[in-house]
């Protein structure tokens, strides 16, 4: 848990530091939406695309840690390992809304056809 804390408050801060690097790049700006420095609007537009680029990656490895997590706590709920069709629905309430859109069925991801998920 303290892993997802950490993970969490960081991509928060990387969330803040893009959305400041934008308001900055807008305000190098003209009404027309041409740049008033070139060469220092390019630099800061540069460093918004990079550090836009590791918020996603941080947010990914986030979404990763919080699904496996939420497995696990799922998983074994009947005692066995795995996940059966009703821990599978369990674990789908506790997803947000925009993964358990594309998230599998149940029947695509129980590849053996034995009515268990299982991670490995």
């Amino acid at each position: 848990k303290s892993t997802l804390r950490q993970i969490n408050t960081e991509k928060n801060e990387l969330y803040k530091t893009v959305n400041k690097f934008d308001k900055l790049s807008e305000s190098l700006q003209d009404k027309d939406g041409k740049s008033k420095h070139t060469a220092f609007a390019e630099e800061c537009s540069t460093m918004v695309d990079d550090l836009y680029g590791q918020f996603e990656k941080i947010k990914l490895a986030n979404d990763k840690a919080n699904l496996l997590k939420i497995f696990y706590d799922k998983q074994g709920d009947d005692g066995e390992d795995g996940l059966n069709p009703t821990e599978y629905e369990y674990l789908m309430f506790d997803l947000d809304e925009d993964i358990r859109e594309r998230f599998p069925t149940f029947e695509e991801f129980d590849i053996n056809g034995d009515g268990v998920i299982d991670i490995f």
